[in-house]
């Protein structure tokens, strides 16, 4: 297992108590009125979105944090978004935070995403704007609104709703590094 790993577990578990509060409160309890069913978290990191939302499943690709999901209760597995271990038409939702900037083949996990997707069901895939792109060197495609919706659209996704979130006017979208590009689309 890479030390870096380790690292970004460590970073994920010991935020802040603020920190931890405003993700749980202010950026994921929106996106859970986005979704019905089960639903699956790609790369859910210590389990937020899984502790907010009970009819949810998470993938992780980082042992530690997988680890530490199980030893509280969540239902997490190790995997990738290249290969999603459920079978096809699992979900009725997949939520994807942060995790397409970080790949160099999206094809291939949108392939994945929409596979284990109900047709109907309801994708919505988070990244960040230009600030905070610019400020993690992990990062290793900027994805603005125009070349989101022509991947998703790509593999036959509805686009329902584009959100910048929390701040949607054009002057803020890029000048907050916490701010961040929300993309909802319906499988056909």
């Amino acid at each position: 297992m890479k030390k870096n790993d380790f690292e970004y577990y460590n970073y994920l578990k010991n935020r802040s108590k603020f920190s931890l509060w405003f993700r749980k409160n202010f950026l994921l309890k929106p996106v859970i009125k986005e979704f019905s069913g089960k639903v699956l978290d790609i790369g859910c990191g210590i389990g937020e979105f899984i502790q907010l939302y009970s009819n949810s499943y998470g993938i992780e690709i980082n042992k530690h944090s997988v680890n530490y999901c199980r030893k509280n209760g969540l239902r997490v597995y190790h995997g990738s978004a290249f290969d999603i271990p459920f079978k096809n038409n699992t979900f009725d939702g997949v939520f994807c935070s942060n995790v397409l900037e970080h790949l160099e083949k999206p094809e291939r996990a949108i392939s994945e995403m929409k596979r284990v997707l109900k047709k109907g069901g309801i994708l919505l895939i988070i990244v960040p704007t230009k600030k905070g792109y610019k400020k993690d060197s992990t990062h290793v495609k900027y994805w603005n609104e125009k070349n989101l919706v022509k991947l998703l659209k790509k593999f036959n996704f509805k686009i329902k709703k584009i959100i910048y979130f929390p701040f949607s006017s054009k002057f803020l979208r890029h000048k907050i590094t916490f701010n961040e590009l929300r993309v909802v689309a319906e499988r056909g």
